[in-house]
């Protein structure tokens, strides 16, 4: 910008014939050029804005698991549906100290509703984090379906056990790519087929029109919070 409008003071102190013309020219293209420049500037800006957020996902996804599956851990296909926990100590310290559960145990059966009802801050939601192995407890043990935790990969244990928020996320996509997060191989039938069983296809169709699956979901803003946990 600089160059430019030193060219155009520059043609301005000169008296030759063609300066006129020259000058008109150059002061017809300057709001073009600032125009460009007004859009590079609101680039490095939205780029100031955004980049925290983009370093966060970037770390996100680099970063290495904390609990590392054991060498001879299998893909379990089907389990029974239950839930052993035996003495389970935990502590989110190194030194472990003080233990969120301490000797925690509990034997749930396949087929029941169970409710594991606490205060705030009593282990309730980490012990289901330790069921999915998103941490590892120090001492006892957990069974899914029989089995000890460590012995699933960590792929086919949380494909065979889900652990639903009181507050789910969805991203900004599609319906059809939200549902693919979690079974990228989905199909559409399949996806309905879920949608159904749970309960949501109408209320579906009725907030995204005909063609749900390709519309834009919008963090499911338009679903209650009961809708949401179904989806």
């Amino acid at each position: 910008v600089i160059a430019f409008m030193a060219l155009l003071v520059f043609f301005m102190g000169t008296d030759k014939p063609h300066t006129a013309g020259t000058i008109i020219v150059l002061l017809m293209l300057t709001p073009q050029l600032m125009g460009q420049v007004q859009a590079l500037s609101g680039y490095a800006i939205l780029r100031n804005i955004a980049w925290p957020c983009i370093a966060m996902v970037n770390e996100i996804m680099t970063r290495k698991p904390e609990v590392i599956e054991e060498k001879g851990a299998r893909s379990i296909e089907a389990i029974d549906g239950t839930l052993d926990a035996k003495n389970v100590v935990f502590s989110y310290r190194p030194d472990g100290v003080p233990p969120v559960l301490n000797g925690f145990s509990l034997k749930l059966k396949p087929q029941k509703w169970t409710g594991l009802v606490g205060r705030s801050g009593s282990g309730k939601s980490t012990f289901f984090r330790l069921v999915l192995r998103f941490f590892d407890f120090q001492s006892g043990e957990i069974l899914v379906g029989g089995l000890p935790v460590r012995e699933f990969t960590q792929t086919s244990l949380r494909r065979l056990v889900s652990l639903m928020v009181q507050s789910p996320a969805f991203f900004y996509d599609t319906l059809r790519e939200n549902m693919r997060v979690a079974r990228p191989e989905a199909t559409d039938n399949e996806i309905r087929e879920a949608c159904e069983l749970t309960g949501v296809w109408e209320t579906l169709i009725e907030r995204l029109g005909p063609n749900q699956l390709e519309s834009e979901l919008a963090g499911a803003a338009m679903l209650s919070g009961g809708q949401k946990r179904r989806l």
